[in-house]
């Protein structure tokens, strides 16, 4: 544990040095090399920048979602009923030929 401390430390001690010694290496990378090689791991990459953002959700206030059923309720009525509604009248519409 007392090694992760030292990393968490270190790494919010010099972000901004992190930081901009990845982006220098990213163009130096992207110089030397053709950047088509990564278009096969794109998906994988993209993962891996936004999961540690979806980790962080707060699990204390999904508990207290169940006694805020009101709001919810209200949530669901005023942004599925009017998507269903729209989906329903643009196939309907002229611009989308029906055969």
């Amino acid at each position: 544990m007392r090694k992760i401390e030292r990393v968490v430390k270190n790494l919010s001690k010099y972000m901004l040095l992190y930081t901009l010694l990845i982006i220098i290496l990213g163009i130096l990378v992207s110089y030397t090399y053709s950047p088509k090689f990564l278009s096969k791991y794109l998906m994988i990459i993209v993962f891996l920048m936004i999961y540690p953002m979806m980790v962080n959700i707060s699990f204390e206030g999904l508990k207290k979602s169940k006694h805020l059923i009101r709001p919810l309720r209200s949530h669901y009525l005023l942004t599925l009923l009017p998507h269903h509604f729209y989906t329903g009248s643009f196939a309907q519409c002229s611009m989308f030929p029906q055969t």
